[in-house]
């Protein structure tokens, strides 16, 4: 059954390249920029990474990742922060591999501050709207 499927999908492909209708990827053989080199040593626009205008790698772009990242690694610890990780090691930044023996105390904290201001917004919300029936009230009973 598999050895069916096998012979099915490469008769497909063989079909799909023989209408000219295959395409391969370019292998890309420079460091990533708005202008890259591909096998062959052709140079061409990058416009499949987002990075034609060559931003990427920008000093200015990855100081303020860095600073970005520096200012949410308190809020994000522990596991959170390993989502962050990819984008660390790009900055050449080290990502925290295991977790801080004070992860748990500060995820309580975190969790109650959070929930605290949770219960102040809703009410702030409640407040609000109580305002405006009482607005509406008052309005209709003139």
């Amino acid at each position: 059954m598999v050895a069916e499927f096998e012979n099915q999908v490469s008769q497909t492909l063989e079909e799909i390249k023989s209408q000219g209708l295959f395409k391969t990827e370019r292998v890309i053989t420079s460091p990533q920029d708005a202008h890259i080199a591909i096998t062959g040593g052709k140079c061409v626009l990058n416009m499949c990474a987002n990075n034609y205008l060559g931003l990427a790698d920008h000093p200015a772009l990855v100081a303020a990742a860095k600073e970005a990242l520096e200012k949410v690694a308190d809020w994000l610890s522990g596991r959170p922060a390993l989502l962050l990780s990819g984008l660390a090691e790009r900055l050449g930044e080290v990502a925290p591999s295991e977790p801080r023996a004070d992860q748990r105390s500060t995820e309580k904290v975190g969790a109650t501050e959070l929930e605290a201001q949770r219960d102040e917004e809703r009410k702030q919300r409640q407040q609000r709207r109580q305002a405006r029936q009482r607005a509406l009230q008052k309005s209709a009973s003139t």
